[in-house]
């Protein structure tokens, strides 16, 4: 209700049926060393810093209905208990890490009776990534889970028989060398049409 209802009408399923009410307020406090920072009167909930100072100095309420929006669309992705596959996508900065930890979190809360922390593993892109997690998932109350890095289970699959870079070797390489044809190697191995030719290479062995 906190994140679904603006003031107004809401509503919650319970066991004995559908509960029905009004949300009267909602006034969100920061306090630090025992003083009121910031309050505000809204009739969604805030929950950026930027936003909050923002909202609480000068934003209208235009504003905070897109806040409301986008908090609701969140929320959304993060309970949803019908999708096998849930692919979270945005731009960077947009929050798709902290909706993907609120999702564990809520998983592990939902179904608790049947889904533990050692049933979910993250694969990290690096270890500043990995780090981030492992402080972030106890913060939600949740105990941390596995991770493992792409390098590490490349190098797991493949049962350490082929020496291929880490990224922080070809950072370093490139960086110190400056290797005009190892940039353009790495710029077509990012690119779609790599990607075409690996999905040809595979449907050739998959004929032969």
């Amino acid at each position: 209700m906190f994140y679904d209802y603006e003031t107004g009408a809401a509503r919650y399923e319970a066991p004995e049926g559908e509960i029905t009410g009004e949300i009267a307020l909602k006034r969100q406090f920061r306090i630090r060393y025992r003083s009121i920072e910031l309050m505000i009167d809204s009739s969604v909930n805030i929950v950026d810093d930027v936003l909050q100072e923002e909202l609480a100095r000068s934003a209208d309420e235009g504003m905070r209905n897109i806040v409301a929006t986008i908090q609701r669309d969140q929320n959304a992705v993060i309970r949803n208990d019908d999708a096998h596959i849930l692919v979270i996508q945005g731009v960077a900065g947009s929050g798709k890490t902290s909706i993907a930890l609120h999702r564990i979190a809520y998983l592990l809360y939902r179904y608790r009776d049947s889904l533990s922390s050692d049933d979910i593993l993250i694969l990290s892109p690096n270890r500043v990534f990995s780090d981030y997690i492992a402080d972030v998932l106890p913060e939600l109350g949740e105990e941390a889970v596995h991770q493992i890095g792409m390098e590490s289970l490349a190098d797991e699959l493949l049962e350490g028989k082929y020496r291929f870079q880490s990224f922080l070797e070809q950072t370093t390489e490139l960086l110190e060398r400056g290797d005009e044809a190892m940039r353009e190697r790495l710029a077509f191995k990012a690119s779609d049409a790599f990607l075409e030719q690996l999905d040809t290479y595979a449907a050739e062995l998959e004929r032969a």
